[in-house]
Parts: structure tokens; C-alpha cells; sequence
């Protein structure tokens, strides 16, 4: 714990011990899911950041000087933001066509989200910028980090570079995992190298 001591058992306090000796490339250490905002009063900047997939909303609205930041929409309107809600016409296109919004969008106008892997700062002038703490790494990376356990889970032998990918197809709904989490899946998709 390089000598910190905690008065809790959260993972606030450690975020925050974290981000007084990294700043905000800590964020590049964090795994899981997060939404989170950090007020670092020395430097008088506010940061929004959203973890690595996006898992966890986080949505901004900013009115001339007055910003307002929640994990929910309504939560935002239920706080006066924005002051005159619209909907917007593009985000609700794509929404309708893909079945979610943009990454910086959402169906009201004037609110925004902060994408996934990404950090929000706005200092005390009211300069924002949006910046990407991490991107996901290229196929040869992911399979030659893969450990051996997983490897054997998904039929052996992993996709690098141009090698074939072998893998043993059955039906999902006889998998325990299936059956211990709900129906069968609605999608399948096969991986083959030999057509």
C-alpha cells in the first residue's frame, strides 16, 4: 500500500491515493467498471471518467457557466438540466437504427455522454477536453496474452496473425453456463479460417 493508510475498505479512498501520485493516468491502471468525477483543487480541474467498455453511464450537460453531471438522464432532469429539454433528431435516428446512441451522445440535445475509456477535464476557465486513456490492443496482442486456461476453453488454439483458429462448436443451450444464466442466446456466430 507504499505506506498509505485507509480509513475505509472502499475503493474511493484508493482511487483517490492513486490519483495523488499517478494524476490522471491512474485511470490507466484501473480495471473493472466506473463512472467517476475527480475535483483536483490544486489544479482547479474536474474530471468525468468512464471505464474501459463503457459499462457504466456517466452523462453531462453543461449550460453556459453551470454543469451538471449524473450516471442517469432523469437524474439530470430532475435537477433542472437541461433547462429546456429537446429531443435530438440524429442521436434518435441512430438510436432507432442501432439500438443505442453515439458514445458522446444521447437523445437530448444538450446532454452528452463521456465515452468509454475516456476522461472528460474541464478546468476553472471552462476549457474541456476529451481524451482516451486506453485502447483496446490489436488480435496479436489479446492471443498471445491469453493464458493457457482460457485457450483451452475456446478449442485449443488462438487466432495469431494469419494461423487458423480451431474450435469446438456445440450447442449453447447444453452449456452449464447457459443454464445458469437464463435463456438461450438470440445471436450465434461462427470463426473459420477455412472457406
Amino acid at each position: 500500500a507504499k505506506g498509505h493508510r485507509f480509513r475505509s475498505r472502499g475503493d474511493v479512498e484508493t482511487v483517490l491515493r492513486l490519483y495523488a501520485e499517478q494524476g490522471i493516468s491512474c485511470l490507466e491502471s484501473l480495471n473493472g467498471m466506473f463512472a467517476l468525477a475527480l475535483w483536483d483543487g490544486r489544479e482547479r480541474v474536474l474530471h468525468l471518467a468512464r471505464d474501459r467498455f463503457g459499462i457504466k453511464p456517466l452523462f453531462w450537460c453543461r449550460e453556459g457557466d453551470r454543469l451538471a453531471f449524473a450516471s442517469e438522464q432523469r437524474a439530470l432532469l430532475a435537477g433542472g438540466y437541461p433547462s429546456r429539454p429537446e429531443i435530438d433528431p440524429v442521436e434518435l435516428r441512430h438510436y432507432l437504427a442501432l439500438g443505442y446512441t453515439s458514445p458522446r451522445g444521447s437523445l437530448l440535445r444538450s446532454v452528452r455522454s463521456v465515452p468509454p475509456a475516456a476522461v472528460l477535464s474541464i478546468d476553472a476557465r471552462g476549457h474541456e477536453s476529451i481524451k482516451s486513456y486506453w485502447s483496446p490492443p490489436e488480435p496479436e496482442e489479446t492471443a498471445a496474452s491469453t493464458p493457457q486456461p482460457c485457450r483451452r476453453r475456446l478449442g485449443g488454439r488462438c487466432l495469431v496473425g494469419s494461423a487458423p483458429f480451431r474450435s469446438v462448436l456445440r450447442d449453447p443451450r447444453r452449456s452449464p453456463s447457459c443454464r445458469r444464466h437464463g435463456p438461450s442466446p438470440t445471436a450465434w456466430a461462427v470463426v473459420t479460417t477455412n472457406l
